[in-house]
C-alpha cells in the first residue's frame, strides 16, 4: 500500500503532501481544492505513466481542443505535444524544466513527468556479413535556452524509480490510445487500478465488467451489494437488445424480483442500484491494487452508506485492495465514520484545502486517524 502522497506540480496541486494513507482513505474538502486531482494522480502512479492512461485524461478534460483552439497551434494534430501542457500547474510547462512529481514522500516510489528536449543520433555499423545494424541514441536537455540554440525538438520524457534509465516518452499524441475504463497494469511496476467515476457507467461497459466476474469466487458479492437496495431481489443478469435497426446490438441489465413473476429492467429501478452495481463490479479489477471511487455519495440515499461503507472495509482487507474515495456529502463521512469503528482495519480520512497568503500555492491536508473520526464535527470539515 502507499503509505503517503506528495504531488508537486500536478494541475491545481502545484505542492501537496499527505504525510499518512490508510487501507480506506476518504478525501474531502470544498470544490475546486484537489480532490479529483489526487484521485488522477494515484491513477498515473499505479500506471507507472502509462501512456494510454495520461491521453484518456487529456481526452476527458479537453485538454487537447483547448490546445489545438490557440492562435500559434500549428502542423499535424496528432504531433503537438502541446496537448500535454494541461497536465502541469497554471496550464504552462515550467520555464526551469521542473517535473510533475507523484509519489510516496519518502520517493521509494514515484513517477516523474517532464517536458524535455532532445537530439537523436543515429549510428550504422557494419557486421561481418556486411549487414547494417541502425541504433540510435538520445540525449535530452532541459534547458529552453540551449534548445532554441541547437533548434531541438521537444518530448514528454516519464521516469519512475523502475525504470529509470529507460524512460517513456511521449513523442505525440494519439487519439487512438483513448479508452473509458483504464483498468491498467501492464508496466513494470505498475499495480492493479480501477476507476468508479462520478458518472454513471453504460450499460454495455457493466456488460464488460460483469463478464469479467462471472463464475468467479468473487461472483457472490454482487447480490449482496445488490440486496442494500432491494431485498427481494433474485437475480440479475445482462441481454441483448436492439434498441433501434439503425444501431448496433447493445446490452442491458435484466432483475428478477421474487414479487414478480417476469424480469423488470434494471434501469427501471432508480440510479442507487446502478451505482451500487457500478461500484461492486469496479472492485472487482483492483484485487491486490487500488481503488479509486470519485463522489462516493452519488445516486445513493444516505441510509443505505454505512453498510456500504461495510462491506467495502470488508472486501478491501479481504482482496487486498487500498481505496481512495472523495465525497461532498457530510452523510457519507459520518457512515464512513461508523463504519471505520466497526472495521478492524486502518481509516484515515484527510481534507484538502488551499493555503493563503505565502502559501497560496501551496494545497494543505490535514489528517484525521481512526481514532479521531469518532469526535469528528461537521465543523471540522466544512465543506460549502
Amino acid at each position: 500500500m502507499l503509505d503517503s502522497l506528495r504531488i508537486q506540480n500536478y494541475k491545481a496541486l502545484q505542492s501537496l503532501d499527505i504525510s499518512k494513507l490508510g487501507r480506506l482513505n476518504l478525501v474531502v474538502g470544498k470544490n475546486n481544492s484537489g480532490k479529483s486531482t489526487v484521485l488522477e494522480s494515484i491513477r498515473i502512479l499505479a500506471a507507472q505513466g502509462n501512456p494510454s492512461l495520461i491521453d484518456e485524461i487529456i481526452i476527458s478534460h479537453d485538454d487537447e481542443i483547448i490546445a489545438r483552439s490557440k492562435p500559434d497551434f500549428v502542423g499535424e494534430d496528432d504531433e503537438r505535444i502541446d496537448i500535454y501542457e494541461g497536465l502541469f500547474t497554471n496550464r504552462m510547462f515550467p520555464a526551469d524544466g521542473s517535473p510533475i512529481f507523484i509519489g510516496s514522500c519518502d520517493k521509494k516510489k514515484y513517477i516523474e513527468i517532464r517536458r524535455v528536449f532532445f537530439d537523436d543520433e543515429i549510428t550504422e555499423t557494419k557486421d561481418k556479413s556486411g549487414g547494417i545494424t541502425t541504433s540510435r541514441t538520445r540525449k535530452t536537455f532541459s534547458s529552453l535556452d540551449e534548445a532554441i540554440n541547437r533548434n531541438l525538438n521537444q518530448t514528454i520524457e516519464i521516469i519512475s524509480p523502475e525504470y529509470k534509465d529507460r524512460p517513456l516518452y511521449l513523442d505525440k499524441f494519439d487519439m487512438g490510445f483513448y479508452r473509458r475504463q483504464s483498468n491498467l497494469s501492464n508496466n513494470t511496476g505498475a499495480m492493479p487500478v480501477s476507476f468508479v467515476p462520478t458518472q454513471f457507467l453504460s450499460m454495455d461497459l457493466l456488460a464488460e465488467l460483469w463478464d469479467k466476474t462471472v463464475l468467479t469466487d468473487y461472483f457472490v458479492n454482487i447480490k449482496r451489494f445488490l440486496k442494500l437496495i432491494s431485498d427481494n431481489l433474485e437475480d440479475i443478469a445482462f441481454i441483448k437488445v436492439n434498441r433501434s435497426r439503425y444501431k448496433d446490438i447493445e446490452r442491458t441489465g435484466i432483475v428478477k424480483l421474487d414479487n414478480h413473476v417476469n424480469p423488470i429492467p434494471l434501469n427501471s429501478m432508480g440510479d442507487g442500484i446502478v451505482r451500487i452495481l457500478q461500484l461492486v463490479l469496479g472492485i472487482y479489477p483492483a484485487i491486490g491494487g487500488i481503488l479509486l471511487i470519485e463522489e462516493f455519495e452519488n445516486g445513493l440515499h444516505f441510509s443505505i452508506q454505512e453498510k456500504l461503507w461495510e462491506l467495502i472495509f470488508e472486501l478491501a482487507k479481504t482482496l487486498d485492495i487500498q481505496v481512495f474515495a472523495t465525497t461532498h456529502s457530510w452523510d457519507c463521512i459520518e457512515a464512513f465514520t461508523h463504519a471505520a469503528e466497526v472495521a478492524q482495519d486502518n481509516a484515515i480520512l484527510i481534507k484538502i484545502s488551499q493555503g493563503t497568503g505565502e502559501n497560496q500555492n501551496t494545497a494543505i491536508s490535514t489528517i484525521y486517524e481512526k481514532s479521531d473520526l469518532i469526535n469528528l464535527t461537521q465543523a471540522d470539515v466544512e465543506l460549502r
